[in-house]
């Protein structure tokens, strides 16, 4: 029923499990072109073994999964894909791309830290759920 899952996490495996696709259409500035990003149902399992890694009182994976398909989740959904895709892309592996992507993750830990300074209660739940952030051992709670 578990096998070993992204980021190290569980993977929730059910086969016929229902599933709820969205599909991602990119737009790019060629015109006629279009990248479209699959989410599967390998990415609702990972993201509901996310919410059970966060919240592991959630009673089932059928809540957890529940959840990971809902509306107010997407956007951990998406986020899942763009590691995903990232990580697997040769050219994550050259100076530029690598150098490139991390420069993006940086800018967007400042942006969270920001939004935690503006809401504190965001930094209470990381603390609460036990998350290692970046920076936020050093504040207190």
């Amino acid at each position: 029923m578990f096998k070993q899952g992204f980021f190290g996490f569980n993977r929730l495996s059910r086969p016929g499990y229902p599933s709820r696709k969205f599909v991602i259409m990119l737009s790019v500035k060629k015109p006629g072109k279009q990248i479209v990003i699959d989410i599967s149902e390998e990415d609702y399992e990972a993201a509901a073994e996310i919410v059970l890694a966060c919240y592991p009182d959630i009673r089932g994976e059928v809540v957890a999964r529940s959840l990971a398909e809902s509306e107010s989740m997407l956007h951990v959904v998406i986020l899942l894909k763009a590691l995903q895709l990232m990580l697997a892309s040769p050219h994550f592996r050259v100076e530029f791309g690598f150098a490139a992507a991390c420069r993006l993750l940086v800018e967007a830990v400042r942006k969270i830290n920001s939004l935690m300074e503006e809401r504190p209660i965001l930094r209470q739940e990381l603390l609460k759920q036990g998350i290692a952030w970046p920076g936020l051992e050093n504040k207190n709670s």
